[in-house]
């Protein structure tokens, strides 16, 4: 009984992990990619930037669905 419960909290410890490590990536990435972005922006850079970052959701959404 108990190696059946102490088995659950390491999954559920190993799960808490992993999002938390997905979590910090994911804001590591943001602000790389804030940094790197240009100073301006003009109409063409914008809107290929939005459509990537459309394109982007979709397939993370698809991926961790």
């Amino acid at each position: 009984m108990f190696s059946h419960d102490s088995e659950a909290q390491a999954i559920c410890r190993a799960v808490i992990t992993d999002r938390l490590r997905e979590a910090e990536h994911r804001r590591l990435v943001r602000e790389i990619r804030r940094t790197d972005l240009p100073d301006t922006t003009g109409a063409a850079t914008a809107s290929t930037h939005r459509r990537s970052r459309l394109l982007e959701l979709v397939h993370l959404s698809h991926s961790y669905g």
